[in-house]
């Protein structure tokens, strides 16, 4: 990981300036601009379908450039208070799986939900 940059959400306005946040990490990683595209869709997507930013919950995004040997690329790390139920997690999460390349759910101790998104410009 070269350099990670945290956003916190709280409104549609966030998410908005989320996506620009991500699609302007993936253009200086060296995405094209379908992947470029891809990566801030999919962020904005999840958060979306997820009902996140509606003031009523804290949410973060972390935006980290990856560079691990001879495989760069960007992850995305939503961070948000866990539903509850498992189901909307899924369906948001199937809902843009084929717009990264990688994808994780972690359901973590605190009552919190790890997302995960992962999209490689070089992989070897």
């Amino acid at each position: 990981m070269l350099a990670q940059q945290t956003l916190t959400i709280n409104n549609p306005n966030d998410i908005i300036i989320t996506r620009m946040q991500v699609r302007e990490a993936a253009r200086r990683a060296g995405m094209d601009l379908g992947d470029q595209a891809r990566i801030s869709l999919a962020t904005s997507s999840l958060m979306e379908g997820l009902s996140l930013g509606n003031g009523s919950s804290s949410t973060s995004i972390a935006i980290e450039n990856l560079n691990e040997e001879k495989n760069v690329g960007l992850r995305v790390v939503c961070t948000f208070p866990d539903p509850g139920e498992q189901k909307p997690v899924k369906i948001s999460v199937g809902n843009i799986s084929w717009m990264v390349d990688d994808i994780a759910v972690h359901y973590l101790g605190n009552e919190q939900v790890e997302v995960v998104l992962t999209k490689w410009v070089v992989r070897r």
